[in-house]
């Protein structure tokens, strides 16, 4: 152990880079993840959203298509003739998920 010639150098060096490596193999993964949760998180919203106002709808109050905001986040409602079925109107809500793009999903309730 007296003459280690530079070894505790080269293992603290390589330890290093091995921490390095690993912290930046996990940063996009962690990342991924939480994109993952708040699209979850916005769907779930979006789909509670939905389920009200076609619940309303359905209780004889009016259908308003606009802008809906819950818990700082913005969706888009509109309504149209089903064109699956007769006597059904079509609800769908429209959000931007975390990586910017737009979904959109819909349902149906009798009129």
């Amino acid at each position: 152990m007296k003459n280690s010639s530079g070894y505790i150098y080269l293992e603290m060096l390589a330890s290093f880079f091995l921490c390095v490596f690993l912290a930046v193999s996990i940063f996009p993964i962690i990342s991924k993840i939480r994109h993952d949760r708040s699209d979850l998180f916005m769907k779930t919203e979006a789909y509670h959203l939905l389920y009200e106002q076609l619940d309303a709808y359905m209780d004889g109050e009016g259908q308003a298509s606009g802008s809906l905001k819950s818990r700082g986040h913005s969706y888009i409602l509109t309504w149209r003739e089903s064109a699956v079925s007769q006597g059904m109107m079509e609800g769908c809500i429209t959000y931007k998920k975390a990586n910017g793009r737009e979904e959109t999903f819909c349902d149906a309730a009798k009129r």
